[in-house]
């Protein structure tokens, strides 16, 4: 996976949330597009949400490796 191709997924409208798969078996799931953040390096940043007024996100969840992602899957497909 490129920094480009993760930045497209958090850009397509409609948004629709889904799970990164990394490479060492760990799950990442991404709700909206304002809780990531993909930099030109590579490295994506994974917040907490938060619900209620103010706030979108609590705080920092994860740094990931994008060339690390082995798959995306659309929410609703990892859930079953």
């Amino acid at each position: 996976m490129t920094p480009h191709s993760m930045i497209e997924h958090l850009e397509r409208r409609p948004f629709n949330p889904f799970v990164i798969k990394m490479s060492n078996g760990d799950m990442f799931t991404v709700q909206h597009p304002e809780l990531a953040h993909v930099d030109e390096l590579g490295s994506m940043y994974l917040f907490r949400p938060t619900f209620g007024a103010g706030a979108k996100f609590t705080g920092l969840e994860a740094i990931i490796s994008v060339p690390q992602i082995n798959s995306i899957l659309m929410a609703e497909d990892a859930a079953a």
